[in-house]
């Protein structure tokens, strides 16, 4: 008899003698070949491929090939004539508020907008924008684009801004965009090189006083 997944072939001297039981040579399966991981073009899902035999399994990771080692870039922007308040008192309003403000700041440096976690706080309306960047971009890469798309930015926020459902509920005069000096966040959380070197500059300041 055979065993399951085994392959069975018969051998013998002469087709017309039936070859003794005990002839019988089985082959074993092929044993499992793992295949190398494989990593998306995206930069946001990595794939990993196992051959056993004639099977293949794809399993797909979280990863991806930003995050860890490539830092994070922050940036502030201000939106004047806006009531945070009544931001607040409408979840919709508050929700598309926030999703317009990281679709733009994605769109200006050619990320998606799950990569950009705004938070908002008042004064007019404060938005904290953390960006990770993914594929080939850094927190550097992405500093520099901000940098250099400031105004574009500015411009096409207040455009987004303004055409939502409902926001001249919560628009108190002519609505304005103003986006404060970029930086990246290292990663244990403080800002980069830059920064320090200002709050150096700060504390000589003080002593010379």
């Amino acid at each position: 008899s055979k065993e399951p997944g085994s392959t069975s072939l018969v051998s013998g001297a002469d087709s017309t003698t039936p070859a003794p039981a005990d002839t019988t040579t089985r082959l074993s399966a092929a044993p499992t070949t793992p295949s190398p991981p494989k990593e998306s073009r995206n930069g946001t899902t990595t794939v990993a491929t196992t051959t056993t035999g004639t099977a293949t399994t794809t399993s797909l990771g979280g990863a991806g090939l930003g995050g860890a080692g490539r830092g994070k870039a922050a940036v502030e922007v201000v939106i004047r004539s806006i009531s945070y308040d009544a931001l607040l008192g409408s979840k919709a309003l508050l929700q598309k508020f926030k999703m317009t403000i990281a679709e733009e700041v994605a769109s200006s440096v050619g990320i998606s907008p799950s990569d950009v976690e705004v938070e908002l706080s008042k004064g007019s309306v404060r938005a904290s924008c953390t960006i990770t960047p993914q594929g080939s971009e850094d927190a550097d890469s992405i500093v520099a684009k901000l940098k250099d798309r400031q105004q574009s930015l500015q411009e096409s926020l207040v455009r987004g801004i303004t055409a939502l459902p409902d926001i001249e509920g919560a628009t108190t005069g002519t609505v304005s965009a103003a986006m404060e000096e970029p930086t990246r966040i290292v990663e244990d959380g403080t800002f980069g090189a830059d920064d320090a070197d200002d709050d150096d500059d700060e504390d000589d300041e003080d002593e010379d006083e």
